[in-house]
């Protein structure tokens, strides 16, 4: 059994509503934007069920769309053998989550959200990086998905 401790994360409410009002935390951005430019051009390995993939060997880059010198990342290319895996994992996932209790199933996504909210400035700094957005954007953003899976927790409770 899944318990949600009651914890409230206080952090500003950047949509792209409020993108005029961004608050500007400089040093924590930038903090972040290094610690991505660090691992840039990183290979990440794919999994399927906590398994490493054994399927793939071809794999994508991908460019900064800003500057088309930097590699971001190098991600490996799926075949149709992982995404059948994929789907065969997530059916045979599917009845464990849908045997809890949507009040269970809401505090996993809560705690999701914020996650994403604690890590916003490192996963802004990789949007910039991925898509090109500037600060407030890529901010607005991450924000924005932590929002949305906490509005939709809210409203079906």
């Amino acid at each position: 059994m899944i318990v949600a401790k009651k914890k409230t994360i206080r952090i500003p409410r950047i949509t792209y509503a409020t993108l005029s009002v961004t608050p500007k935390d400089d040093a924590a951005y930038e903090k972040a934007v290094e610690h991505v430019r660090a691992r840039l051009g990183t290979h990440f390995t794919m999994y399927n069920n906590g398994e490493k993939s054994a399927l793939t060997q071809e794999e994508m880059s991908h460019a900064c769309p800003i500057d088309t010198r930097i590699t971001v990342s190098h991600f490996p290319k799926g075949t149709r053998e992982d995404a059948k895996a994929a789907i065969d994992a997530a059916q045979e996932a599917y009845p464990k989550w849908n045997a809890l209790s949507y009040k269970t199933r809401i505090a996993i996504l809560r705690k999701a959200a914020d996650l994403i909210a604690e890590r916003r400035y490192e996963l802004s700094a990789w949007m910039a990086f991925e898509v090109g957005k500037n600060r407030s954007e890529s901010l607005a953003e991450v924000n924005e998905a932590a929002e949305l899976i906490r509005y939709y927790g809210t409203q079906i409770r």
